[in-house]
């Protein structure tokens, strides 16, 4: 699975990024090919192409902008038309692959496999085990693609947005049924995100203790960014936590919420829990909420809409073990 680039490439082909001078052009692509399915930051990156004043060499130290550095470019007559950005995570052993785009005018041309291959080939020498991506559920060339490259599904979330001043709950629970998080029952929670959703399916990184044990540092942290996070619980008659909902939100960010269920409790809670979130939510500033909810939850599918939420879009995960690549 090696990719040999031709030392001389008078008509361009595949090579790495060069942030020097690569990005406000590789910047265009991504603008074309993904528009306004970008957001956040990805629109920070956009209006930054506003900026013609500023030298080439400043791109490299914007932030917004490194992060489309490490990676491929394909390149015909010295025209960006392909683009792969490899991220990397926590774990030394995991990477994404994203913005894997190519220009309208030359897809079918094999560029976004010989692109995918050249990652590949990069997280192999660099002694990665886990290659992870998204894909917009219903691109069914893009599945195939990274099929055939022997990546596997692992699932698909839906993201959901609202603004705070227009939700509304989805039916007559009172918040009163869900309680805050005690600090002693962190390990609980974080054991049932586990059991309620893969944590391969959090993006860009897998579930961690930390998202509930908040410790020293990581309030600390909290602090300094204006970031605040709050759980709600729901028991049983047992005591023992069979929902969550989850709220965080930071300075100029939009709102997040997520809810989680016991597998045995599903198809139960779900209005509960969502009306509970509503009613805490209603606190927060009149920004916008964003919730990323397994795709296939039916029940959820049909209370978002009525809380006033809007569908935006699916994205389907897929990995890659590189132990299993011949």
């Amino acid at each position: 699975m090696v990719i040999t680039v031709p030392a001389s490439r008078p008509a361009g082909g595949l090579r790495k990024i060069n942030p020097n001078s690569d990005i406000p052009q590789l910047v265009e692509l991504l603008q074309l090919v993904f528009g306004n399915e970008f957001e956040g930051e990805g629109q920070q990156v956009f209006r930054s192409l506003g900026r013609p004043s500023n030298p080439n060499f400043l791109w490299r130290f914007d932030p917004l902008m490194v992060k489309l550095a490490p990676g491929f470019i394909w390149e015909v007559n010295g025209r960006i038309v392909g683009n792969v950005t490899l991220v990397y995570t926590r774990s030394r052993y995991r990477y994404l692959a994203a913005n894997v785009a190519v220009h309208p005018q030359y897809r079918r041309q094999g560029i976004a496999r010989k692109l995918m291959q050249a990652v590949v080939n990069d997280v192999m020498g660099r002694g990665g085990k886990t290659i992870a991506l998204q894909v917009v559920r219903g691109n069914q060339a893009a599945v195939d693609l990274y099929g055939s490259m022997n990546f596997i599904s692992i699932g698909s979330m839906t993201t959901w947005q609202s603004s705070v001043s227009s939700l509304r709950t989805a039916g007559n629970t009172s918040e009163s049924l869900l309680h805050p998080l005690p600090t002693k029952r962190c390990r609980e929670a974080y054991d049932l995100d586990r059991e309620a959703l893969d944590p391969k399916l959090y993006w860009p990184e897998p579930l961690t203790m930390d998202t509930y044990h908040r410790g020293l540092l990581r309030r600390f942290s909290d602090f300094i960014n204006g970031r605040k996070f709050d759980t709600l619980i729901l028991n049983d008659d047992k005591n023992n936590i069979i929902g969550l909902a989850n709220l965080a939100s930071e300075w100029g960010r939009t709102h997040q919420m997520s809810i989680r269920i016991h597998p045995q409790w599903r198809g139960q809670l779900e209005r509960s829990l969502l009306d509970g979130a509503i009613m805490r939510a209603k606190s927060l500033s009149r920004r916008n909420l964003q919730l990323i909810h397994p795709a296939d939850d039916e029940l959820m599918n049909m209370l978002l809409p009525i809380a006033n939420f809007k569908r935006q879009r699916t994205l389907t995960h897929m990995q890659l073990e590189i132990k299993n690549v011949a």
